[in-house]
């Protein structure tokens, strides 16, 4: 029925981290991260250990600020299907909802922000990781900000069929609101899409499959009559499942009354019910009191409407005039809100005004040149050509408007995709710096390790100068002690931002292993002895590793401490 290609991606989202702001010293426990769509969900407590909670910031009234940083890396995988028409640039629109909880000991969770991401946008055939920042919305009065740093994937599977477990059908009872065009009517989308009357006649289609039609109100009987020079005809997409159905009801009724009485034969309204069978159809219209006409579902007329028109979600509405579809709004809240404004009647008139075509101006070319000979009938040929000229710039008027409205709209989506370039640039940027500290970090670590170990110490002093003891080295606050392994006593230390120099012993004075080296001091030479010359070398980066780092985070000066 639909013209869809379906493709299925594995998508994997790796959870980096949550940005916190608390109000009451709010102290989050188990912190799980729900990723779902309908009944498919996947929990992040499954995948590994929650995230550490670390509070940076603490003020007034008890506001808290913090990180939940994953230890453990947690990429729940899912298979999605997401679903491109035949002319479409991009996928359609598939929302996914990430919800963050705070799980306490008896398993109980509480929802603290969620957020809807639109996977149709970010999807690609070649590839694609993003790295996002959610913006979650609050759901309790005590969250004040949470964000979700992680990185999604997408990687293409195949190009699934119509049979596919993650597909969802367009009319489903689980369809979802829908982004829909902004309920005020100078903001309405002007779709202009021109439809050849020869190929399809909407009221043509209506006369032809008129069993298909219910008429429950008295003043419909006549409505296949003056069908076919109406104005404007209204098409109302809606089903029982949806919500709001019976409140699009509601105000269709008060729209159909208040309109009918002022345009009769120039509007006409049909509810085409999305349902399943006649019976939900009859349902509506008794529980509802449903006035105007109405298209039986998966009937002929209904399969010949929606497939013309290609409408893919419900609720739509249609505004059609003459074969040109002027106005197309989807949702339930902007299609109530339409319908429910007083406004409509202004745009209404524009729309019956613009598309009475008493006189084609076209025709005033073939005009021949006998007829000009009465200056009256010039004068009522000039009045008629003025009368539709205006027709045409009030229609024209009305276009810009809604143009100006829809820049105003792109405008403001451009700027929050700019506020998202931004945020994502700045998550990028500090898991560089985090990066860059964890090497220096390691650096320093495997320095610390490198110094630890038994080195062969030339006394300077007293009955044993000048005699080689071994001494076992190790690294604290700045220091390198040195040790006598026997009694495990410290002899001294070894201040290392007081280091001015490293050398090796000149080659006629190196032991047989060549690793005799001396390290200088403010008023002390010391002189050792390491197994080999790889073990020396090693020795010696490490300590000037120490060094760079002392120099750069300046400490209280150390003296060497002479104990033997």
């Amino acid at each position: 029925m639909f013209k869809k290609k379906s493709s299925k991606f594995t998508v994997c989202s790796s959870y980096k981290s949550i940005e916190f702001e608390f109000q009451n010293s709010f102290n989050p426990g188990n912190i799980n991260v729900k990723w779902s769509r309908h009944k498919r969900s996947s929990d992040s407590l499954k995948y590994g250990e929650p995230p550490i909670w670390n509070k940076s910031g603490e003020g007034d009234n008890g506001f808290i600020a913090g990180q939940c940083n994953f230890k453990n890396m947690c990429d729940p995988e899912m298979q999605v299907t997401l679903h491109k028409g035949k002319k479409g640039a991009t996928f359609d629109t598939k929302l996914y909802r990430y919800t963050i909880e705070s799980v306490n000991e008896l398993g109980h969770a509480k929802t603290l922000g969620s957020a809807d991401i639109d996977f149709g946008y970010y999807a690609d055939y070649k590839g694609s990781t993003h790295y996002l920042a959610i913006d979650m919305k609050p759901k309790q009065k005590f969250v004040i900000k949470a964000i979700l740093n992680l990185q999604v994937t997408f990687e293409f599977i195949k190009t699934a069929n119509a049979k596919d477990a993650d597909m969802i059908s367009t009319f489903s009872k689980d369809s979802e609101s829908f982004p829909h065009t902004s309920p005020d009517l100078d903001s309405a989308s002007t779709l202009g899409l021109v439809i050849d009357q020869n190929q399809f006649s909407l009221a043509h289609q209506i006369q032809h499959y008129h069993d298909d039609v219910i008429l429950p109100g008295a003043s419909n009987a006549d409505i296949f009559n003056h069908l076919p020079n109406c104005k404007l005809i209204i098409l109302i997409f809606d089903g029982r499942w949806i919500e709001k159905s019976p409140k699009i009801v509601q105000t269709l009724n008060m729209f159909y009354n208040q309109l009918k009485m002022k345009f009769f034969t120039s509007l006409e309204v049909f509810y085409v019910s999305m349902d399943r069978d006649d019976e939900s159809l009859i349902e509506t219209i008794q529980n509802n009191y449903l006035k105007c006409a109405a298209v039986k579902p998966q009937s002929q007329l209904s399969n010949a409407i929606t497939q013309h028109y290609e409408i893919i979600k419900a609720p739509h509405m249609l505004v059609l005039s003459e074969s040109r579809v002027v106005n197309a709004i989807n949702g339930d809240t902007a299609i109530i809100e339409y319908l429910d404004s007083t406004d409509s009647w202004k745009m209404v008139e524009k729309w019956i005004t613009a598309s009475d075509r008493t006189f084609s101006i076209s025709s005033f070319d073939t005009v021949s040149c006998a007829s000009f000979q009465s200056n009256r009938r010039v004068k009522d040929l000039t009045s008629e050509i003025l009368k539709e000229k205006e027709a045409v710039i009030t229609c024209l008027e009305a276009d810009k408007a809604i143009l100006s409205s829809s820049n105003a709209q792109l405008e403001d989506e451009v700027s929050k995709l700019n506020d998202k370039l931004v945020r994502q640039t700045s998550f990028i940027s500090d898991q560089a710096k985090n990066e860059k500290r964890l090497t220096q970090e390691t650096k320093l670590l495997e320095a610390e390790r490198d110094v630890r170990g038994t080195l062969m110490k030339r006394g300077v002093r007293g009955v044993t100068a000048s005699i080689w003891r071994h001494r076992f080295f190790q690294y604290e606050d700045n220091k390198i002690l040195y040790i006598d392994p026997k009694t495990n006593e410290t002899k001294g230390f070894i201040s290392v931002p007081d280091i001015i120099s490293i050398h090796k012993f000149p080659k006629e004075h190196q032991d047989k292993n060549c690793a005799s080296f001396t390290v200088t001091v403010p008023g002390r030479v010391f002189e050792m002895q390491a197994r080999d010359a790889d073990h020396m070398s090693s020795w010696i980066n490490a300590v000037e590793v120490l060094k760079e780092r002392c120099l750069n985070k300046p400490t209280l000066r150390d003296v060497i401490n002479v104990a033997d």
